[in-house]
C-alpha cells in the first residue's frame, strides 16, 4: 500500500512540474499556454491508477490542480473550475481507452496493457480519447475563462479543446511509445533494435543522420522570420521519421519538434511568428504540433505493426516448410501408400509406395480414367468403375470404406491391395471434402491364404479318404459280427462310439473348409431374397431333427450379398437355435428384418437356454463354446466364428444378446445399404 501511495505522490509532483513548464509557453497577450503538457500527465495517472485507488488519485489530482493554479496567480474559483475540469480530461480519457480497447479492460499485468495501447489500434484509441477529453472539458474552460477575462467566445472554446487534445495525445502518445518499446525489448537483444521497427545493420547511423537533418529543417523554418510558409516541409519529415523508424524514436522527435516550434512561435520567429492575432497563433502552432505527432505516430506504429505480422508469417511459413518437409519424410519411408484426393479428382498427396502399389494418372483422376486402364480390378477379378472406386464412395457419402483391389501389370504377378478411404470434411464443410486413402500390400497376405487353402483342400481331401475307410470298415465289421451272432451289447456300444467319432471327425473337417472359404472365397454379390433362404434352410434343419421346430418368417425383404455366405450365416444360427433348445421344450425361432436407408438389420430371435451375459462377447470366436451344455449338443465351436467372418465380408456386424424377457438368445445382423454394384469386395 506504501508503494501505491508513493507512486500517486510522484504523479502528483510530475503533474505540478508540467502545469509550471505549460505556463511557461504561455501567451503574454492573452495567458493561452500554446502547449500544455499537463492535460498528458492527468490522462496518464488516471488511466494507469489502480482500480482501487481511483477516487483517491482523482482527488489528488482535483487538489494539486487547484492548490498549483491559486500559487501562480489564479482566483481560488477558476482554479477550482480548472481541477474539475482535469479531472474530466483524466476520467474521460480512461472510460474511452476502456470502451475502445477490450483487451485494456481485462488487462492485469503492465505487459499486458503495454501490448493493449502498443498498436496502431492505441493510436486511434488515444486519438478518440483525446479528442473526447478536449470536449468535455471545453465546458469547465470556457466558465474558467470567463471568470478570469468576462468574456467567453467560440474561438477561446475551439483554442481549449485543441490544447488539451493535443496535450493528451502527445505526451501520452510519447509516453506509451516509450513503455511499450520497454515491454516489447527481446531479453538478450540490443536495445538498438528499438530504434527502427525493421532489423537494420545501420540503424544507429540511420537516427543520427535522420537527427541532424531534423535539426537542421527546423532550425531553417523556425529561426528566422524570412516569411516563407516553410512549416510544410517539417510534415514530409515527420511521415519520414514514422515510417523509418520505431514509434518511441518517431514520438520523442515529433514532441521535440513540436517544443521547439512553440518556442520559436513564443519568440516571434518561424510561420507562425508573423501571425499577429495571439489566438489565431494559438490555435495554428497547436493543430500544426497536433498534426505532426499524428502522422508521424500513426505511421509508426503501421509500420511496426506491418512488421511484426511479417516476422510472424515468416515464422509461420518456416515452421509450415519444416512440417511439410517432415512429413514428405515421414510419408517416403512409409511401406504402406498414402493419397489425399479432392472432389474434382485432383491428387493432393501421394507418397512413393502409394505410386507403386495402385496405378493411377497423374496429378488428376477424370471421370474418364477408367480403374480397368491402369489394371485395377475388384479383388474378386470383377471390374471397378470409377464410382466404385473407393474414394469415389468416400466423397460421395462421406463414410469410410474399405476395400481390396487386385493390381494386373503386363508381365507379372497380381498384386492385391488392401484400401481404406476416409472422409476429412475440411472446417466441417462437406463442400470441401477431401479423401484421405491408405493402401497397404496384401500380396504376401493373399498369397499365403491361397497356399493354406491348397493345404486344407489337401488335408481335408486326404482325411476323408481313411475317414471313409474307416466308417465302411465299421460298418463291415457290424455286419460280420451280426452274421456271426457275436454282436452283443458291448461290441454294438464300442462300434456306435467308433462311428459317433467318425460323424464328428467328418463335420469338424466340413466346418473347417467352410470357415476358410467364408473369409477367402471371392464374393458373388447379388440380391438375395431372405424369405426363399430361410424357408430352404428350415426345411432342412425340421427333415433332420425330431424336435418339431417351428420357424417363423415372412416379408424379410432383399438383401445385397453372396447366396452361398448368406445361407450359411442363417443356417448356422437357425440350426444352433434349434440344438440348444431344451429337450422337453419346441423349438421355435422367429426371422424378423428391417430395412432403412442406411441397410437391413436382421434378427434371429429362438426360445433356447441362452447364453451368459458374459460369455455373449466371445461366442463369435474360432472353437468358443458355452459350459454347461449336455453332450449331445457340442459342436466343432466354428459354427457362430463362420457367422462372424461372413457378415464382416459384407461390411456389416453381428452380435448376441438375451432374448425378450431374459428367455433364449437374439442373434443381431446388421448388413449396410449397398447395391450388387457398389458393394466392394474384401477378404
Amino acid at each position: 500500500m506504501g508503494a501505491l501511495v508513493g507512486r500517486s505522490a510522484i504523479w502528483a509532483l510530475l503533474y505540478a512540474a508540467a502545469v509550471v513548464l505549460g505556463r511557461q509557453t504561455a501567451l503574454p497577450e492573452t495567458g493561452l499556454a500554446l502547449f500544455w503538457p499537463a492535460a498528458g500527465v492527468a490522462a496518464l495517472w488516471i488511466q494507469r491508477s489502480p482500480g482501487r485507488l481511483l477516487v483517491v488519485n482523482t482527488a489528488t489530482l482535483f487538489v494539486t490542480t487547484v492548490v498549483v493554479n491559486a500559487a501562480s496567480g489564479v482566483a481560488w474559483v477558476p482554479a477550482l473550475v480548472f481541477g474539475l475540469a482535469n479531472v474530466t480530461v483524466g476520467c474521460t480519457v480512461r472510460r474511452v481507452l476502456a470502451w475502445a480497447l477490450p483487451s485494456l479492460r481485462t488487462a492485469t499485468a503492465r505487459s499486458q496493457r503495454a501490448e493493449a495501447m502498443g498498436s496502431i489500434h492505441g493510436v486511434v484509441a488515444l486519438a478518440q480519447a483525446s479528442v473526447a477529453a478536449g470536449l468535455t472539458s471545453a465546458p469547465f474552460g470556457m466558465l474558467a475563462g470567463f471568470l478570469i477575462t468576462d468574456q467567453a467566445t467560440a474561438v477561446g472554446v475551439f483554442a481549449w479543446v485543441l490544447r488539451n487534445t493535443t496535450g493528451v495525445f502527445v505526451v501520452a502518445g510519447v509516453v506509451l511509445a516509450v513503455i511499450a518499446a520497454r515491454h516489447a525489448h527481446r531479453p538478450g537483444a540490443s536495445w538498438s533494435s528499438v530504434v527502427t521497427n525493421e532489423d537494420r545493420p545501420n540503424g544507429t547511423i540511420d537516427l543520427a543522420t535522420t537527427v541532424v537533418l531534423a535539426a537542421a529543417t527546423l532550425w531553417v523554418v523556425f529561426a528566422s522570420n524570412h516569411g516563407l510558409p516553410l512549416s510544410f516541409v517539417l510534415v514530409a519529415v515527420g511521415a519520414f521519421v514514422g515510417f523509418r523508424f520505431s514509434p518511441v524514436i518517431a514520438a520523442v522527435l515529433t514532441t521535440a519538434a513540436g517544443v521547439f516550434a512553440v518556442l520559436a512561435s513564443l519568440n516571434g520567429t518561424g510561420p507562425f511568428g508573423t501571425i499577429q492575432d495571439p489566438l489565431v497563433r494559438s490555435l495554428v502552432v497547436q493543430a500544426y504540433v497536433l498534426i505532426q505527432a499524428v502522422i508521424s505516430l500513426t505511421l509508426s506504429w503501421a509500420v511496426r505493426e506491418r512488421h511484426d505480422v511479417t516476422l510472424e508469417l515468416s515464422e509461420a511459413r518456416r515452421q509450415a516448410d519444416e512440417r511439410a518437409q517432415l512429413l514428405d519424410a515421414v510419408t517416403n519411408r512409409l511401406e504402406h501408400g498414402i493419397a489425399v484426393i479432392d472432389a474434382a479428382g485432383h491428387i493432393l498427396v501421394q507418397n512413393p509406395a502409394a505410386v507403386r502399389l495402385v496405378p493411377s494418372p497423374q496429378g488428376r483422376i477424370t471421370p474418364d480414367d477408367h480403374p480397368s486402364a491402369y489394371g485395377v480390378h475388384r479383388a474378386d477379378g470383377g471390374p471397378m468403375t470409377p464410382e466404385t472406386m473407393p474414394h469415389s464412395v468416400a466423397l460421395a457419402t462421406g463414410e469410410s470404406v474399405t476395400a481390396e483391389l487386385v493390381v494386373r501389370r503386363d508381365g507379372a504377378a497380381d498384386s492385391y491391395v488392401a484400401v481404406r478411404a476416409d472422409p476429412l470434411d475440411l472446417d466441417g464443410d462437406p463442400t470441401r471434402r477431401l479423401a484421405v486413402v491408405s493402401l497397404r500390400d496384401d500380396t504376401a497376405y493373399r498369397r499365403q491364404v491361397d497356399e493354406l487353402e491348397t493345404f486344407s483342400a489337401a488335408v481335408a481331401h486326404d482325411l476323408r479318404n481313411p475317414l471313409a475307410a474307416m466308417q465302411s470298415w465299421v460298418e463291415v465289421l457290424t455286419e460280420h459280427l451280426t452274421e456271426q451272432a457275436t454282436l452283443d451289447d458291448g461290441a454294438r456300444e464300442a462300434i456306435g462310439r467308433i462311428a459317433a467319432t467318425g460323424e464328428r471327425m467328418s463335420t469338424l473337417i466340413d466346418d473347417l473348409l467352410a470357415y476358410a472359404r467364408a473369409g477367402s472365397a471371392p464374393l458373388d454379390v447379388r440380391q438375395v431374397d431372405l424369405d426363399d433362404v430361410v424357408d430352404e434352410v428350415a426345411q432342412e434343419i425340421v427333415a433332420a431333427t425330431d424336435r418339431g421346430a417351428l420357424v417363423r418368417a415372412n416379408g424379410l425383404g432383399t438383401v445385397a450379398g453372396d447366396p452361398t455366405l448368406l445361407r450359411q450365416v442363417l443356417a448356422n444360427v437357425i440350426g444352433n437355435a434349434v440344438k440348444y433348445t431344451a429337450d422337453d421344450v419346441v423349438p421355435v425361432i422367429g426371422v424378423q428384418a428391417e430395412h432403412s436407408p442406411d441397410g437391413v438389420v436382421v434378427r434371429v430371435t429362438d426360445n433356447g437356454i441362452g447364453v451368459p451375459e458374459h460369455l455373449q462377447a466371445t461366442v463369435f470366436e474360432p472353437f468358443a463354446r458355452v459350459s454347461g451344455t449336455s453332450s449331445g449338443r457340442t459342436g466343432s465351436g466354428l459354427g457362430l466364428a463362420l457367422c462372424a467372418r461372413a457378415v464382416q465380408r459384407h461390411d456389416g456386424t453381428i452380435q448376441l444378446t438375451s432374448g425378450p424377457g431374459g428367455t433364449g438368445s437374439t442373434v443381431t445382423m446388421c448388413f449396410p445399404a449397398r447395391t450388387g454394384q457398389d458393394l466392394i469386395a474384401t477378404a
